[in-house]
């Protein structure tokens, strides 16, 4: 499904319950919230803030403890300014860090480590708040920031009303309007530069901003109303209640905007699509007039090509971005293209993987990040602003380092000017080549399966080789102006193209060096080996309803290659149960279930449990359900079956962290090779995740929305044991408890000797099932389907079609209708009922009609998958006159004169985003603090030499045991996974091994200390979270 849709419209997919029908779930007295899962959402020209005071107030639910996030920025644009007041009104106001949060005005710095002169906004607080907003249950908090220039510019921190802190910050200059006012992120530059490690992951609700000082008592009366008198104050200049969809017939639309509900029109834009123009590009006496997309935060999106280039291929396009200034930082890193599919029957050093999904499977990207004298490039001098990266068929996340292929290339592009891009690769060899301006260039940087190189283009650069003998599969997701880290999602405004882009080509052939230079000036491509052309005239891009965009291709030579849809990542909706009250402190009514039920919300405080589990299936399974979370920061398992102790019987059956999906089966969790799947579902929408196995070949392949993103193989010939004990959303490493858990956690927890850190799942849950046999993919997308039939188009119920609780291969399905109370039961019969140890969360899901998305539900009539008329089924998904439509998924609508229009149903999507923090990348250079006493020296020369040589000796054996560890790591593997990563870590990521491996869209890039919003390294493996 794209994720352009209204994503939490899951629910569409509900298996058959019994319950399924055509009511559709209601809001309650709060409305709808926004869902931030690294996403920045902007009020440019922004209205009513010359003034000498300032209050934000917002309602926040997060449990994000893993990333210091902007909750809101403020910036300004001022190009009289000198570079050091560019600097702080960068930072104009800034709220911080919701586990120790601060706010800034006018601060260059946000925050240093150390800080020794206390230049940074963070020392202004002395490196310490009282308040916190981070729950562990996801509880909604209510905080709000004031600021006025009396008191020499005093702030205070509220927390749901009471003050947790106050300080004068030393800055008075007066609030400016005309800036842009951004909710999620940080800005670096106006209205953009965000960084995904500084990204708010959780809800956010009625957000109100003022150009006065709130008191205390005015910030009590009124933070849990949602109106009142209050919202006509002329000082509120700026309040956003999110209650924008309407849902009142039952149908979910997409929503473009965020409305201010003050008298100043300050209203959040939410999706703004790219835009096509003409353009003009001259080099020397050469020049050619085309047209061109102008990208900002947005993208192109072809989420089912097909027909891509399997072996050899050539893509090239024209490009041009914003100019490097190193006082007035600009997008750090411009994704041009991306294009993500599989490699079939990938060849692993064991053998044992069949399938690797690659986000990578063609990038081609720039980046301002300065490494020269560095030890990343082993001290050379070699400037690297403005060079070109070029990924082939990688994935930087799972398998290993087996798919980590990619070339540098030091083309110095810091101008605003038009440049031309050519790449061209030989599947044979993996020959790749990179064309700049026509103009063949040395690659000085190297990565092929985790191995790097670094050489000076001057001494004859590094390999050119990357990927050879690997294909790809023909189907998959092309993506411009965007980096997608799972298939056709995933995105990151901190990678976004902040630029433009015109006549991007293709062909399944490796072009001639004259044929690159040819071609670049050519007004059409090159038919020879020609697979597509996109030139973004009007003949070829058209813009549709709310504002979306289409792009068809222009050659007509592969008749697969569909449609990019023009559009941009934003929030999501979803139900608000922000705790807010009538006028008289009565609580606003909750939302109402529909046909979708409820989920229940998991974290470290509950347990959800079934001891002596008889009858689990003993040599073949599947497990399926939904899944929602925006938890990055955790290995969240959402399936723990053991039967015995520790490292012995525990791991029988694990489903383990969904920020990179692996899967142990009767305590075989893989190799280092094979051991997770590069795979993650962490990204704020609903998914539908299945994992099968089986004990004959032991073949064990995992599903995401209906589409098979994994194989490995795990307990070949195997048997797993009945009666253990199954929870869910906890990983036991005893039946019933030992959970890897944070400190404070529910249950028995050991913090010190855990493997991977904490492993609880954060987020909600739905509709489980559990086979005993395997499930094919035909299986598990009729499952995702089985409530969407209807008994007719005249908007009648839904037939929930065969009782599917009723097969004799279900051995235990929880719906989790029941809302209330401390049992899940078993709707099956077998009496598998899951026990709630502790108060429940429960949900209601957001269940209704998504016009468009193929799939007919509630009031729909009929969905042929698209919301356009004249086509059968009207853009409200309603048959129109002279139409029959068909009553599958999606509608199969017939004319009276015969004629048909159908559109497949869209493939589910995988998923793999960034990376567990702290897992690689970061900080690099940031200076840290170091205690340096000195000691008593020895008296005797002889000892203080045998002291040295003994220090000397032991820091050789070290580093030849490490260096034996590095090479043999593959082999160490196979004892434990856990050795090779933490070796290969140490010498990869921030140790001594010189290499540019983090220099990607998955890997934390902040190197410098003095850079803008400079951010302390993280502080250690587990702390203590709050347990409200």
């Amino acid at each position: 499904m794209s994720p352009l849709g209204l994503t939490l419209a899951f629910v569409a997919c509900i298996a058959s319950s019994g319950l399924v029908h055509s009511q559709t779930s209601v809001g309650g007295g709060a409305g709808h919230a926004l869902i931030f899962s690294d996403h920045a959402v902007v009020a440019q020209n922004f209205k009513g803030l010359d003034t000498d005071a300032f209050t934000f107030e917002a309602w926040l639910s997060t449990s994000d403890y893993c990333h210091r996030s902007a909750i809101a920025s403020y910036s300004i644009n001022d190009p009289q300014a000198t570079d050091q007041q560019h600097k702080e009104l960068t930072n104009h106001f800034v709220i911080f860090d919701p586990l120790r949060p601060f706010a800034c005005h006018d601060f260059e710095l946000l925050d240093l480590w150390p800080d020794w002169k206390h230049e940074s906004c963070y020392a202004a607080w002395n490196h310490s708040t009282t308040a916190n907003f981070v729950s562990r249950k996801l509880s909604w908090h209510h905080i709000a920031v004031t600021w006025t220039k009396a008191g020499n510019g005093t702030m205070k921190i509220y927390e749901d009303g009471l003050l947790m802190a106050e300080t004068p910050t030393g800055k008075t200059s007066q609030m400016r309007s005309g800036g842009a006012f951004m909710l999620g992120q940080e800005q670096d530059c106006y209205a953009g530069c965000t960084d995904k490690d500084q990204a708010f992951y959780g809800l956010m609700d009625e957000v109100r901003v003022w150009r006065v000082e709130r008191t205390q008592e005015q910030i009590m009366k009124n933070m849990r109303l949602t109106d009142g008198p209050f919202a006509s104050d002329r000082n509120l200049v700026a309040y956003w209640k999110f209650n924008d969809p309407d849902t009142r017939d039952g149908v979910g639309r997409n929503h473009l905007q965020a409305i201010d509900s003050s008298t100043y029109g300050n209203h959040l834009t939410l999706v703004v699509p790219p835009e096509a123009h003409p353009a003009s590009i001259t080099k020397g006496s050469k020049h050619r007039d085309t047209n061109a997309l102008s990208f900002e935060d947005n993208y192109a999106l072809n989420e089912h090509i097909s027909g891509m280039p399997t072996r050899d291929f050539t893509v090239s396009f024209w490009a041009k971005t914003a100019p490097y200034n190193k006082s007035r930082p600009a997008q750090e890193y411009n994704t041009f293209l991306t294009y993500a599919t599989h490699i079939p029957d990938a060849a692993t050093k064991t053998g044992r993987t069949d399938g690797v999904f690659v986000d990578d499977a063609i990038r081609v990207w720039k980046y301002y990040e300065q490494f020269s004298n560095t030890g990343q490039v082993q001290w050379q001098t070699i400037d690297t602003v403005g060079s070109l990266s070029v990924h082939i068929n990688g994935n930087r996340d799972g398998n290993g380092q087996l798919n980590e292929n990619w070339l540098d290339y030091a083309v110095q592009w810091v101008d605003g000017e038009w440049h031309h891009v050519a790449v061209t690769w030989i599947q044979s060899s993996g020959e790749t080549q990179l064309y700049f301006d026509g103009v063949q260039q040395t690659p000085f940087w190297h990565s092929s399966a985790g191995d790097v190189e670094m050489r000076l283009p001057s001494q004859g650069g590094v390999n050119r080789m990357i990927g050879g003998g690997t294909n790809r599969l023909p189907a998959g997701s092309l993506v411009l102006g965007q980096n997608q880290e799972c298939y056709g999602g995933c995105f990151s405004p901190s990678y976004a193209l902040h630029g433009e882009m015109a006549d991007v080509r293709m062909w399944d052939r490796s072009l001639s060096a004259p044929d690159v230079q040819t071609d670049m000036w050519a007004a059409s491509a090159n038919t020879n080996g020609l697979k597509a052309e996109w030139k973004f005239d009007p003949p070829h891009v058209s813009v549709g309803q709310n504002s979306q965009g289409t792009v068809t291709e222009a050659s007509n030579k592969v008749p697969d290659m569909g449609k990019f849809l023009l559009w941009s990542d934003s929030p999501r909706w979803e139900y608000s149960s922000a705790p807010l009250t009538y006028s008289d402190g009565v609580p606003l009514p909750p939302a109402a279930a529909g046909a979708g039920g409820h989920a229940i919300y998991l974290n470290d405080q509950q347990v959800m449990m079934i001891s002596n589990f008889e009858g689990w299936p003993s040599t073949a399974i599947t497990v399926e359900f939904w899944m929602w979370s925006v938890d990055t920061c955790r290995w969240g398992s959402p399936i723990s079956y053991a039967a015995g102790s520790y490292e012995e019987a525990d791991n029988q059956f694990l489903l383990f962290n969904y920020n990179d999906w692996g899967v142990s089966v009767m305590e075989d969790e893989g190799v280092y090779s094979d051991h997770t799947s590069g795979l993650a579902s962490t990204d704020g929408t609903w998914h539908h995740i299945a994992v099968s196995w089986q004990s004959s070949d032991g073949r064990t392949s995992l599903y995401d929305n209906g589409r098979k993103v994994w194989s490995v193989v795990r307990g070949k010939g195997k048997s797993m044991p009945s009666g253990g004990t199954l929870v869910i959303g906890r990983e036991q490493d005893c039946p019933g408890g030992c959970f890897d858990s944070h400190p404070g956690a529910t249950g028995k927890v050991d913090a010190t000797s855990q493997e991977y850190g904490a492993q609880d799942f954060f987020g909600a849950i739905d509709e489980i099932r559990i086979w005993r046999s395997v499930r094919s993919e035909e299986d598990i997308i009729k499952g995702m389907n089985t409530a969407l039939r209807r008994t007719g188009s005249s908007g009648g119920k839904l037939d929930p079609g065969s009782k599917i609780t009723s097969h004799p291969d279900l051995v235990a399905y929880w719906d989790f209708d029941e809302g209330q109370g401390y049992l899940v039961k078993d709707k099956t019969g077998h009496g598998h009922d899951l026990t709630l140890t502790h108060d429940p969360e429960w949900l209601v899901v957001r269940w209704m009609a998504v016009c468009g998305d193929g799939v007919i539900e509630g009031p729909e009539e009929c969905d042929d998958g698209n919301t356009k008329d004249g086509d059968g089924c009207s853009k409200d998904c309603l048959i129109e006159n002279g139409w029959d439509c068909s009553v599958t998924s999606p509608s199969l609508c017939t004319s009276a004169s015969g004629s048909v229009y159908t559109r497949p149903p869209p493939p589910g999507r995988t998923v793999a985003p960034p990376p567990p923090p702290g897992a690689s990348g970061g900080g690099g250079a940031t200076p840290s603090s170091q205690d340096d006493k000195g000691g008593k020296g020895s008296s005797g020369g002889s000892s203080s030499k045998g002291w040295i040589i003994a220090l000397v000796l032991s820091l050789v054996a070290v580093g030849g045991i490490a260096g034996g560890a590095f090479v043999f790591r593959d082999r160490l593997a196979d004892m434990d996974i856990r050795v090779p990563d933490f070796v290969t870590r140490a010498f990869n990521r921030r140790g001594g091994h010189s290499g540019l491996d983090y220099l990607d869209p998955e890997e934390d890039l902040d190197l410098a200390p003095e850079f803008v919003g400079a951010t302390r390294p993280p502080q250690g493996g587990y702390q203590n979270l709050p347990g409200n």
